[in-house]
């Protein structure tokens, strides 16, 4: 269904697909978070950061997504914070990008790059299934 979304808005499917692989690969039952240098609990969401589809990188041919490493949210001896280096400094969004960071008062919120609520939340989406509770959770029928 997202290709077919991202097709008729002109966005990058194969942008999308890989995005969504690299976040399974790196939280794949959706509940992993990671506390950031500023002692916040960020979502271990690995894309977000660096979202858009002009921040990709092609391989063979194909464009995907760029990601960030475990030095975006912590010091550590990495050489980037992100794959493409695209972000400068720790926590640092790039133009497009957004992150889910908890709340102890409100729960989950998301920010976007120029500091406000991040993009609208799709229902079924894995933006709006981290909302859920565990309770909350179904199971899959396929």
């Amino acid at each position: 269904m997202f290709a077919k979304l991202d097709i008729q808005t002109g966005s990058s499917w194969t942008v999308t697909l890989s995005h969504e692989l690299f976040e399974m690969l790196a939280d794949p039952w959706i509940n992993w978070c990671a506390m950031g240098s500023d002692s916040k609990i960020y979502a271990l969401e690995v894309c977000d950061a660096v979202e858009a589809d002009a921040l990709g990188y092609e391989i063979n041919g194909v464009l995907v997504s760029d990601f960030i490493t475990p030095a975006w949210y912590e010091p550590n001896c990495a050489d980037r914070l992100d794959y493409k280096q695209h972000v400068s400094k720790q926590l640092e969004l790039a133009r497009g990008g957004y992150i889910s960071v908890l709340d102890p008062m409100s729960g989950w919120t998301q920010i976007d790059a120029n500091g406000d609520r991040g993009p609208r939340i799709v229902p079924g989406s894995r933006r709006q299934r981290r909302k859920l509770i565990r309770p909350a959770w179904r199971m899959s029928t396929r």
